[in-house]
């Protein structure tokens, strides 16, 4: 960068020195500080993203220009503004530092992506999400955090969403939402809603199978009827 660094360039700076990325034996068994250390009352901590956990999974998810892409705590930026670069899916991050806002948000004009990723400096609890098909939400949040968003997730969640969240597993949000879960590697999970053909077909099959001959509703069409109402 050839300006001089102003406030928010150093603040920035400054968090990139202080960031830790916490090495395992394996590359993949990657945290933000070593097991027990940090502020458990954190929404989420500062920390660099490895550059190899990023091209993993900008290479998973199989992004274009189509989507768009969340993250929760966006940090200094750099996650995004990848994806950006190279899928051009429209990206939003939310960040409660402002300097590492308007640091990100000028990173992505130099780097010429102000087109479709913005950094946001929003608390989360907050921010304003539609998480419909064609969506990815990123989260790197302590599980404190992630209590006090259970709610507010749950009900953004729509059908074809997909969730990353890394290092820390949301399966409480999950079992309320009700999705499939991969372990992609070592702290990094993949939660996929199903999409809407998917869940129409398995209500037109259980209506099928929902009657037996006396004309009497199967318990299993009951409860699995019951979940697709409440889904």
């Amino acid at each position: 960068m050839s300006q001089k660094l102003d406030d928010a360039d150093a603040g920035l700076v400054a968090a990139a020195d202080t960031a830790e990325v916490w090495e395992d034996d394996g590359e993949d068994d990657w945290m933000p500080f070593p097991p027990g250390d940090g502020d458990e009352r954190s929404l989420g901590p500062v920390v660099l993203t490895p550059p190899h956990i990023v091209d993993k999974l900008i290479g998973k998810l199989d992004l274009d220009g189509t989507f768009r892409v969340y993250d929760l705590g966006s940090g200094d930026g750099e996650l995004l503004l990848k994806v950006a670069e190279q899928t051009g899916a429209r990206c939003v991050g939310f960040e409660i530092k402002e300097d590492l806002v308007q640091a990100a948000n000028r990173m992505a004009v130099e780097r010429k992506v102000s087109d479709k990723v913005v950094f946001r400096a929003e608390d989360l609890l907050d921010a304003e999400l539609v998480l419909g098909a064609k969506t990815v939400l990123i989260i790197f949040l302590t599980p404190w955090a992630m209590n006090l968003l259970e709610d507010k997730l749950a009900e953004a969640l729509q059908a074809g969403c997909r969730v990353i969240s890394c290092w820390w597993p949301v399966d409480g949000l999950i079992k309320r939402v009700g999705c499939d879960r991969e372990e992609l590697w070592g702290n990094t999970y993949l939660y996929s809603m199903p999409k809407m053909e998917d869940r129409d077909q398995d209500q037109d099959q259980d209506g099928d199978a929902g009657v037996d001959e006396d004309g009497d509703r199967d318990k299993a069409g009951e409860k699995t009827g019951a979940k697709d109402a409440i889904g």
